[in-house]
């Protein structure tokens, strides 16, 4: 009885030491002067690619990837995101007029999204931290489109349409946001945010077409081309929609 007793008291004391020792390491980790935190924007990693329906998951935040570089209450953020699309289609839908018609479709497009900031750092609970701050923001978005439709409508008449159309929109803007991050463990937390950004826009299309007849060995051949270009302004803000999920090194 005595031998268990004496088990028991050593056991407990170890493990009120180790909890001391692990309670010790964790305060210190979360007070250090500097750090970096490496972080995803979870909500858009489901959106983009875990959901095959868009609407599932709602993201108004474009940034996969966000980082947090600290030093004592003084922080400098970043997001960024990139995207590269290549689509080819091929109808040969019989409701068209016509016999015979065949339109293929070949899509290019890119995007890139980035932001950068500055935050004021601060520990409002042993679990939960509130950052301040401005950001920069920049975003761009490329597209190229080319489309034929062939269509015969008798055994001497054909036409072919070639169409080729440029897209380019971009932004860049600044405003302030808020954010909060709760430590489930001292070096995973999860947050979120709610900005308000101001932006600037460009947007520019480039298009041309060239359509082909042949009547019964007759080629005639037209072409148009369009070109508009247009800048906004506007403002928005980005509710805590997203949830990001943080490493800290």
């Amino acid at each position: 009885m005595k031998k268990l007793v004496l088990f028991l008291f050593i056991l407990s004391s170890l493990s009120l030491n180790a909890q001391y020792i692990l309670t010790a390491k964790d305060s210190a980790f979360a007070n250090k002067r500097f750090y970096y935190e490496q972080g995803i924007n979870f909500s858009q990693f489901a959106k983009q690619y875990l959901s095959f329906n868009n609407s599932t998951f709602v993201s108004n935040l474009p940034y996969l990837l966000t980082g947090n570089l600290v030093y004592k209450q003084i922080g400098f953020r970043y997001g960024i995101n990139a995207s590269l699309n290549n689509t080819s289609t091929k109808d040969d839908n019989s409701s068209t007029a016509g016999a015979n018609p065949t339109n293929t479709s070949d899509t290019k497009s890119s995007s890139i999204d980035f932001r950068s900031g500055f935050f004021y750092y601060k520990r409002i609970a042993k679990r939960l931290v509130a950052n301040a701050g401005a950001d920069f923001v920049y975003s761009t978005l490329s597209s190229k489109i080319e489309t034929e439709q062939s269509t015969s409508f008798s055994p001497g008449v054909s036409t072919t349409t070639l169409s080729k159309l440029n897209i380019n929109n971009g932004s860049i803007g600044f405003g302030p946001f808020v954010s909060v991050q709760y430590f489930i463990l001292p070096k995973f937390s999860i947050g979120t945010e709610s900005s308000y950004y101001f932006y600037k826009e460009t947007s520019s299309q480039t298009g041309e077409s060239r359509t082909e007849t042949n009547s019964f060995g007759v080629v005639s051949t037209t072409s148009q081309s369009t070109s508009t270009k247009s800048n906004t302004t506007r403002s928005e803000i980005k509710v805590p929609l997203n949830i990001f999920l943080y490493i800290r090194f």
